[in-house]
């Protein structure tokens, strides 16, 4: 029997394209694929597939099409990948939802609307039903958009329920499929020595990490608060904070707040793009992640410190939260430096119970959760 064809509308970078490489192995056992991926991410920075995470792991060919700078590109774009979706005869478009998609509804919109005149499927992924930043599309909008589909996976409870109550999504339509453990990232270059020496980072110290697309809701100023008490008790801390800048809020707050709270050595900030090669270094090098989010809806940086099993101190927003504390983790308050510190200082003085979360944490590295979450796409394509 002929398989059907998927094409995936996503970024092919960063966390969704993070996400599409993990899943396409499971996937491919019964659909063809293709990728149709934005030919920009940030301002000026061209997409191409030279993330070797992504490179390796998908199955199927990537177009890097979907460019939206002004109206003239946009409809060169949206014909372009029109013609894609015909000389590849494809059956579904995949698309997966987060803020970039979310900032091209106006290009996503009609390449909906024609793609069903044409006969297509349209599946949602909701990475996020929400974001954050205020200068998106408005409700009324959004729910237009997220109603065009004719089924959607969503990755937790607190999203589906956003999805359903605001925005009046049919929960027939709806599928829960969990967010799976990043794996791709252990390329086996690095053991922690040798990744702190890559880093640049003292082999006595005991690092903690922030890491992830510098937002102002990720609480990475909380950590740096948080710094001065843990220091007290613990001198050999040290606060790496690894975080690619996009658009909005850049670096220059946390290192003022840095520089006034007097951190100096005990410090590091890096704001770069970080290629996924580099990702296994930066978590080998880490004792403990920290994730004190003031806002969260999934989280891939919390995916990879269970994998890379490293104790993490997280937010009580996440999903996670209840699971985590007190097996793989300690859970705090947002917006509370000095819980932060609390828990930093229990996990670097009790050196069993530091050994024991890292231990609980290797059940994830035989997790099955992107296996599920195939399947959970293939029922739902079963019946749309």
């Amino acid at each position: 029997m002929k398989k059907k064809k998927i094409a995936m509308i996503a970024l092919l970078r960063g966390g969704i394209g993070h996400y599409i490489a993990e899943l396409s192995s499971y996937l491919a056992k019964d659909f063809d694929l293709i990728y149709i991926s934005y030919k920009f991410g940030l301002p000026g920075d061209k997409v191409t597939l030279d993330d070797p995470a992504i490179a390796k792991n998908i199955a199927g060919k990537a177009y890097f099409s979907i460019a939206y700078n002004n109206y003239k590109e946009t409809n060169q774009s949206l014909g372009e990948v029109l013609e894609i979706i015909k000389q590849e005869k494809v059956d579904i478009l995949n698309i997966h939802i987060g803020t970039i998609t979310r900032e091209t509804t106006y290009f996503l919109i009609p390449l909906i609307l024609v793609a069903k005149e044409m006969g297509l499927k349209i599946l949602y992924t909701f990475h996020d039903v929400e974001s954050f930043e205020k200068f998106l599309p408005g409700e009324d909008l959004l729910k237009t958009f997220y109603n065009l589909a004719d089924g959607a996976t969503i990755g937790n409870e607190i999203e589906e329920k956003k999805l359903l109550e605001k925005f009046a999504f049919p929960k027939d339509k709806l599928a829960m499929a969990k967010h799976g453990i990043y794996t791709i990232f252990d390329f086996k270059k690095y053991d922690r020595n040798s990744a702190r020496q890559h880093l640049g980072i003292g082999l006595n110290k005991k690092v903690i990490l922030c890491f992830g697309i510098l937002r102002p809701y990720k609480g990475f100023d909380d950590v740096l608060k948080a710094m001065p008490e843990i220091l007290k008790k613990h001198p050999e801390a040290f606060l790496y904070i690894n975080a690619g800048v996009r658009v909005f809020g850049g670096p220059k707050d946390l290192q003022n707040l840095a520089q006034k709270l007097k951190l100096g050595p005990n410090a590091k900030m890096s704001f770069d793009f970080v290629p996924s090669d580099e990702i296994e270094a930066i978590f080998k090098a880490a004792d403990i992640v920290v994730l004190p989010y003031r806002q969260v809806s999934q989280s891939g940086i919390l995916n990879l410190a269970l994998y890379f099993q490293k104790p993490v101190i997280i937010s009580d927003l996440f999903m996670e939260a209840k699971v985590i504390n007190n097996q793989s983790g300690l859970v705090v308050p947002p917006g509370k430096p000095d819980q932060i510190a609390q828990a930093a200082i229990k996990l670097l003085d009790d050196e069993n119970l530091y050994q024991k979360f890292s231990q609980n944490m290797a059940i994830y590295q035989n997790d099955s959760t992107w296996q599920q979450t195939a399947a959970t796409y293939k029922k739902m394509i079963e019946r749309i």
